[in-house]
């Protein structure tokens, strides 16, 4: 069985993704953000929003109302 942490550097194993290379991860599994989506994530990224922010505007986005 596979060990990442044995076969590979922690450093590349906690590397940050571009953005390019997440879209190009979610092509090859058939997912695709609206243009709409990739502004919100792009907002994100510039302002530096906690993943609390991000989750919340994200739910905002998409008219998703928790109770």
């Amino acid at each position: 069985m596979n060990n990442p942490e044995r076969d590979f550097p922690k450093a590349i194993l906690t590397a940050p993704m571009t953005g390019e290379e997440i879209d190009a991860i979610q092509a090859v599994e058939g997912l695709h953000l609206s243009p709409r989506m990739k502004a919100l994530f792009e907002q994100a990224e510039r302002e530096g929003w906690s993943s609390k922010k991000r989750r919340q505007r994200i739910l905002e986005t998409l008219g998703v109302i928790l109770s």
